[in-house]
């Protein structure tokens, strides 16, 4: 039934979805688990979800914890210009893809008599604009989590509220799923931590980025852990 479908922690489609649907509790815990390994994600889009699902208070509580987190990168003087960098790189992109197009626009015959420098230029532009953005986005990602590591209880408190309304969130998709009578394996999980109360660890994995590169980090898949659906 496509339950699953935002495994990887991405945007669903509200179109798709009641306010107390398992979707929504499936895709804010995922999201607030991100949020505490400080992914840098738009908090205004998490707080729709927690309104959907009548969660208003639950989100107050933890509204100042979330953006102490999110903003703390910026804070930090090692890692501001790269985060400019990144988000110039990223604004970039539309150039990138119109680039792509004209060359291959060019190599069909649909586009003559572009000058050889614009040609070249259009090859070379995706390259600079994507692989500036890795790049930056590399350095940031590294150098928070050095800070982090030097730090293991920066945020200490407010990591441990996020994580409790995660376990809040995983007893309602629970009981949610229980009501339905449906089988929990539809509602599999992506996580950066292994800690929650009421989840079933499945498996780790150590993803590549770009399908070559380890990350230095597991990911847990994992699913409620109120047994499955016979």
């Amino acid at each position: 039934m496509g339950r699953d479908r935002d495994t990887a922690g991405g945007r669903i489609n509200g179109e798709d979805i009641r306010d107390d649907s398992p979707e929504v509790f499936q895709h804010l815990i995922q999201q607030l688990d991100s949020l505490r390994a400080f992914r840098r994600l738009d908090i205004s889009k998490v707080e729709i979800y927690f309104r959907r699902a009548d969660l208003i208070k639950k989100w107050k509580s933890i509204k100042p914890d979330l953006e102490s987190i999110v903003y703390m990168p910026n804070n930090l003087p090692q890692t501001s210009f790269f985060i400019k960098m990144a988000v110039i790189f990223r604004q970039l992109f539309p150039a990138c893809f119109f680039a792509i197009i004209l060359v291959f626009l060019v190599n069909i015959g649909l586009v003559a008599n572009l000058p050889a420098f614009f040609y070249r230029l259009a090859l070379i532009i995706p390259f600079v604009i994507i692989g500036g953005f890795i790049l930056t986005d590399l350095i940031v990602r590294k150098r928070i989590a050095t800070y982090e590591n030097n730090n293991p209880q920066l945020h200490s408190e407010e990591k441990e509220r996020i994580k409790k309304v995660v376990e809040h969130l995983v007893d309602k998709l629970a009981l949610k799923i229980k009501e339905l009578n449906m089988d929990p394996e539809d509602y599999k999980m992506r996580l950066y931590f292994d800690d929650y109360r009421g989840v079933k660890i499945e498996k780790a994995v150590v993803e590549k980025m770009l399908g070559l590169f380890k990350r230095n980090y597991p990911v847990y898949i994992a699913i409620p852990a109120l047994g499955r659906k016979l």
